[in-house]
């Protein structure tokens, strides 16, 4: 067969030649429909013996520059991922020294199902992941091209990436995990008959129809098989149709039935779409060993094999390590990679030259100085020509660039709010929980503090409104300490959406304080001051009222902002637990109950002043009490005039004003606002350190 070729500006003409027939074939792009022309697809129609067949894609245009453009180049395929030199060393602190986890590793992949494998420990996660750009590239060198050029800044955006755990929201069904995709990962520009045709393909394809309508499941609610599970997670990848998906060990905790259905859908998947599929797993059945095309086999970060599969046990076998003809595949190379590691041996010895039972060698350097290696895997590097000349460190001088995203911040803000409403109402333990104990713990003060408010005895009428404040405020403290599972139960879902495109982190944040604390403690809040208020006995007005419970809505927000801003600093829950113990007690012992203020230490003065707990006490404690009037008795001693004693008992009146300032607190109706305003202050700085954090999470999966 031989092949001319004749340019023209933006067009191109393919001669084949058969062998048999000497009759020649013209491909004109431009007249397609001429009589003495075939289509490329029509060439790509015959069976692969056939001469005509020419395993080929889609040929690309010549440039209208009329640049020279070589035929490997005309028909280079799409979607290639391309590495060579992959070198990843992390530096261990302890040992103070760095270890090599990927050392000089050089492959490709294309269109179908490719997959790296090798024993635990081998650097099958960590090559995928930097392939994909889901880690911080610090450590990494070496080359990464798509389609013979460097990847782009955005190579996030258009691969796709499913993680080993499931990342789907389990109170969403099937359905509306796939349109949530949808609605912010498509163009706004796409209709929404469009989107939902869409997500029905995608069930389709998928296999999922039987449970398209029923809920993921969580933990505690029984939902779909592990294996629909997964099938969901790909879906939600394959909304975007990218060029590239990779998936870290799809079939963990899958049996070997549902593993091969999902390699299978994968497989076709990848055939109907021309789509890199690229996988890491570690060790595959027989039936979806065959499924692979092209294989990537590590040992200790190093390349044992890179080529097809149905070429992976020639090669062995030529090098003296043959596969019975019944054994999986897949079961003999990882026993054979573990059988040749230098560290490990038959039974775990240490072997030798001298161990009869194993001949040792060096895989990896028997692979790169094979005649295999040099034909199929260096000649094709060799053959990738980039535009701009790539250094082994491109990978980490990579210019960042911000996400651009397909939704705007409020259609984000948007879906995001509306997922968390599922998620509220249909896991509704918390919420119902959270309820209850407003109304309980309400009854509870209630009836413990009943008509303290028509109480105007001195002492007893302060110190009971007093002592009712202080554990309102305490109770509004330490209950926001569920604010830990806000982000903790999510924290695995956001830091992939987010990196894969789905959002911003602050359409995220802000849709968490919507969802989280504005509508569930919000409506606690409600709850618990009407069941108090009035049982109580407090100031029967409008605006004390008011006064009242704004106070209970800011000192939420501020406790709530504060044991965000811990919970999100930490990435353990009981050490955010055990650090969010500190703010709470300090604002516990210095809110002015436990302790008077002014026989504090000097070096101690300032604490009261980040005690979050007095500055509602100040509030309320002014708002109901600085307009009254305490009375009480005493009792004085008096003589008679020849010196013996009698006792008499006398009233007096001191108003609110004057016990307020015993207290150190100002009674001056601005002072409410002032203190207001403090609360206000507090919550916006420790929203601000909170979304900070967030944003500068590192774990990108």
């Amino acid at each position: 067969m031989s092949v001319e070729e004749n340019q023209t500006a933006g067009s191109y003409v393919i001669e084949v030649e058969h062998d048999d027939t000497n009759a020649s074939d013209s491909i004109d792009r431009d007249n397609p429909s001429s009589s003495n022309s075939s289509t490329l697809d029509d060439i790509t129609q015959h069976p692969k013996d056939s001469p005509a067949y020419m395993e080929v894609s889609k040929p690309r245009k010549i440039p209208d520059d009329g640049s020279e453009m070589s035929y490997s180049e005309l028909l280079k395929p799409s979607n290639e991922l391309s590495f060579r030199d992959l070198t990843y060393k992390v530096w261990l602190k302890d040992e103070k020294k760095f270890k090599v986890i990927l050392d000089k590793v050089c492959g490709h992949f294309s269109q179908g199902v490719n997959a790296i494998m090798g024993p635990s420990g081998g650097g099958k996660t960590s090559l995928l992941d930097i392939l994909s750009e889901r880690i911080n590239l610090v450590g990494v060198e070496g080359e990464v091209m798509l389609d013979g050029e460097p990847t782009p800044p955005n190579f996030q955006l258009i691969s796709g990436y499913v993680v080993q755990d499931d990342v789907v929201m389990g109170t969403l069904t099937v359905r509306e995990n796939l349109m949530f995709s949808a609605n912010l990962r498509l163009s706004p520009n796409i209709t929404q008959e469009t989107k939902n045709q869409k997500v029905n393909r995608i069930i389709s394809q998928l296999g999922l129809q039987a449970c398209a309508d029923s809920q993921v499941g969580t933990q505690l609610r029984r939902g779909i098989s592990g294996g629909e599970r997964k099938r969901c997670n790909v879906g939600t990848e394959l909304i975007t149709n990218p060029k590239i998906l990779f998936l870290d060990e799809p079939t963990t905790g899958l049996d070997a039935s549902t593993s091969f259905t999902l390699t299978s859908l994968l497989d076709d998947l990848a055939q109907e779409t021309n789509m890199t599929v690229i996988m890491s797993i570690h060790q595959p059945r027989a039936s979806i060993f065959k499924q692979i095309q092209r294989l990537t086999l590590l040992s200790q970060g190093k390349t044992v094999f890179h080529g097809e599969q149905t070429e992976i046990i020639d090669y062995f076998a030529r090098q003296g390590l043959v596969c019975e003809e019944f054994d999986n595949p897949a079961d003999f190379l990882l026993d054979m990679v573990l059988l040749h590691q230098p560290a490990l041996g038959v039974e775990g010895r240490i072997p030798s030259e001298d161990d009869p039972q194993v001949q040792i060698w060096d895989l990896a350097d028997a692979f790169k100085e094979s005649e295999y290696n040099q034909r199929h895997v260096e000649s094709l590097l060799d053959s990738i020509k980039t535009k701009d000349k790539i250094n082994k460190d491109h990978l980490r001088t990579k210019k960042k660039i911000r996400p651009t995203y397909q939704t705007s911040f409020w259609t984000q803000l948007h879906y995001l709010t509306l997922r968390g409403l599922r998620n509220v109402v249909r896991d509704s333990s918390a919420l119902n929980s959270q309820i209850i104990f407003a109304i309980c713990f309400g009854f509870l003060m209630a009836l413990i503090y009943a008509n303290a408010g028509s109480n105007q005895r001195d002492p007893d009428g302060f110190m009971d409104r007093y002592g009712f404040f202080m554990f309102l405020s305490q109770n509004i403290i330490f209950g926001s300490q569920s604010v830990l599972e806000i982000f903790r139960s999510e924290r695995v879902v956001f830091l992939h959406e987010r990196s894969n495109g789905f959002y911003r982190s602050s359409a995220y944040f802000m849709s968490k304080l919507v969802v989280e604390v504005i509508f569930v403690r919000s409506s606690t809040i409600v709850i618990y001051s009407l069941v108090t208020y009035w049982i109580i006995g407090l100031v029967n007005r409008p605006e004390n009222f008011f006064i009242f419970v704004l106070c209970m809505w800011t000192l939420m927000f501020a406790g709530v902002s504060l044991l965000l801003c811990v919970t999100i600093s930490f990435n353990s829950v009981q050490v955010a637990q055990l650090m969010t113990t500190i703010p709470t007690l300090v604002s516990s012992i210095f809110s002015g109950l436990f302790i008077n203020i002014d026989t504090l230490p000097p070096y101690l003065s300032w604490l009261p002043y980040v005690a979050l707990g007095r500055y509602p006490m100040m509030i309320w404690s002014t708002n109901e009490m600085a307009d009254l009037t305490f009375f009480g008795t005493q009792n004085e001693t008096l003589y008679y005039p020849n010196g013996t004693s009698y006792w008499v008992v006398s009233t007096y009146n001191i108003t609110g004003r004057t016990k307020l300032q015993e207290q150190n607190i100002s009674a001056d109706p601005s002072s409410i606002w002032i203190n207001e305003g403090i609360l206000i202050g507090v919550t916006f700085v420790m929203f601000a350190l909170s979304f900070i954090q967030l944003t500068l999470l590192k774990k990108r999966k």
